[in-house]
């Protein structure tokens, strides 16, 4: 940075003029201000510096007085350039003396000149002012755009889930016929009556529900497995847990924890149906099966053909059909007839038990029921979810857990019923996927006359007599709830129908922690309606005796 030409002298390279001061008068720098102290004991010499550049008059000013004085003290210049011939008098290139001053007069003019330095400019660099402004203008501008952005964001997600957890959004939904069995049942259930679901703050969205579904379940469960052989030479197996009761002793290290005990052989039996892609292996069921032994229940579980187990022979699963189920449930009814049975059917599961409650065979075999997440058209349901990552997901899952493990034993049907397999592993859909596998297997028209076998009818809800909860959630991309007739199963006084609006396809997790909340509800409805229909039983025996 260069100075303008001073009376005083011409500086060139330097910035700075170091005075050596021995008396009375010392200066100081504040870059845009000359300011003045004055010490009358001032004994010891002392180094200061001083930048004349805003105020060059004044400095020429205060010269010309120092020169009419008699010397005083001594002023010395450091490898400073001076023009001699602006000076009244010679000078040593390094040192020389000027005579002293009023001090007075000087203190007069100083504060003279200090009044007008408002109206003294400080030159800079042009250039560098506009690249200060430009540098604090971007700077600024990039700092107004982060907040803004991260106030948007924070705004949207913080009305997000304003929106999603109100009350309303949470509420769960009952709809029941008003009677004293009903009234008295729904008063007893803490978890559906007058309560909400709040879905993880993690997985609001049903597809982040999906994506929680590999949550492993609280405790690992172990099956005794039972296997039952079919008429027609094919297989489904039963696999049995005991129930668990918890050590209550305070001082023990294992207090508070579950262990299993044979159980007596009228202990209620929980009996669970899985869905299309799984069976007692899965998370969801073994959650089930873990809050089911926990409240004393014996779980069993039904797997269906060629699910968890190899075929034995080539006629998969079939879900329109229900000799399969009546086969299994009569196994154990036979096996212990003297133990209440509740069901719950998950899924396709849940489809299955509700046609058959509502038959001749399903009458009165079961105290209760629970349907979690069950499609009532399937027909509908293979629509919404077409060209979707969920179709996409039953694809795989038929070909990993159902076709690859058994495709040695498919090789007969390329004659007996004309089945390509090579198309078959081409398939990009579910429709293709029946048709060219269990369209030609079970003989059906076509792919609507097979989902027409697993409908639910109005008559099979009619014909439910026994307390049956229908849990669904509102979002369930799969199962869709346009298909749920509601007002149907209202008209029914032993169906109670609970809708939340997030839960997704049988997952409902919350929690900041995600755990699956359906296994609570479940269990505490199917108690609560067996001990009310226990007692009905009871005051009927006692007024018939009387």
């Amino acid at each position: 940075m260069r100075f303008n030409t001073i009376q005083f002298s011409q500086i060139h390279s330097k910035e700075v003029l170091i005075f050596h001061l021995t008396k009375n008068l010392e200066f100081l720098d504040s870059n845009t201000h000359l300011n003045t102290t004055f010490s009358n004991n001032l004994s010891i010499k002392k180094k200061f510096f001083l930048l004349f550049t805003p105020l060059p008059p004044m400095f020429n000013q205060i010269l010309s007085k120092l020169k009419t004085s008699k010397p005083s003290f001594k002023l010395s210049l450091d490898n400073i350039p001076i023009n001699t011939q602006d000076l009244a008098f010679r000078l040593n290139p390094r040192q020389f003396r000027l005579p002293t001053f009023s001090m007075s007069a000087f203190l007069q003019a100083f504060n003279a000149r200090l009044s007008n330095l408002p109206s003294i400019s400080i030159r800079i660099p042009r250039p560098r002012i506009a690249q200060t402004f430009k540098t604090y203008a971007t700077k600024t501008r990039k700092a107004i755009t982060k907040r803004s952005i991260m106030g948007s964001i924070v705004g949207t997600v913080a009305m997000f889930y304003a929106y999603e957890y109100n009350p309303f959004n949470t509420n769960i939904r009952l709809s029941y016929q008003s009677n004293a069995f009903n009234d008295s049942l729904v008063r007893s259930l803490s978890h559906l009556h007058e309560n909400h679901f709040y879905p993880s703050p993690m997985a609001v969205g049903s597809l982040l529900q999906a994506i929680f579904n590999k949550v492993p379940p609280t405790a690992a469960v172990r099956f005794t497995r039972e296997n039952i052989p079919l008429p027609d030479g094919g297989q489904i197996t039963l696999d049995w847990t005991l129930p668990t009761r918890a050590i209550e002793y305070p001082g023990s290290p294992l207090y508070g924890e579950h262990y299993p005990y044979q159980p007596a052989d009228n202990t209620k039996i929980m009996f669970i149906i899985h869905g299309l892609t799984g069976g007692s292996e899965t998370h969801y069921i073994q959650q089930l099966v873990d809050a089911a032994r926990r409240q004393g229940y014996r779980p069993v579980v039904m797997n269906q053909r060629g699910v968890n187990q190899a075929l034995t022979t080539p006629m998969p699963f079939h879900g329109g059909y229900l000799n399969d189920l009546e086969h299994a449930i009569a196994h154990v009814k036979k096996k212990y007839p003297d133990a209440p049975m509740v069901a719950v059917g998950t899924s396709f599961g849940g489809n299955q038990l509700m046609r058959y409650m509502g038959s001749e065979a399903g009458k009165n075999t079961f105290e209760a029921g629970v349907l979690l997440s069950a499609p009532f058209d399937l027909d509908d349901c293979v629509d919404t979810i077409q060209d979707t990552v969920y179709e996409e997901f039953f694809i795989r899952s038929y070909f990993e857990k159902n076709f690859l493990p058994n495709v040695d034993i498919f090789q007969s049907l390329t004659e007996s019923h004309g089945v390509n397999l090579e198309e078959i592993m081409k398939v990009k859909s579910l429709r293709d996927y029946h048709s060219l596998f269990t369209v030609k297997l079970y003989e059906h028209k076509d792919v609507r006359e097979y989902f027409l076998h697993s409908k639910i009818f109005d008559h099979h809800i009619k014909n439910v007599n026994s307390p049956l909860l229908v849990l669904h959630a509102k979002d369930d991309p799969i199962a869709c709830a346009k298909s749920i007739p509601v007002q149907t199963l209202k008209s029914n006084p032993n169906i109670i129908y609970a809708e939340t609006t997030h839960g997704g396809h049988l997952c409902w997790f919350s929690g900041v922690n995600p755990q699956r909340w359906y296994d609570e509800p479940t269990v505490e409805f199917l108690d609560r309606a067996l001990a009310l229909k226990q007692n009905q039983k009871k005051e009927a025996t006692t007024s018939y005796s009387n």
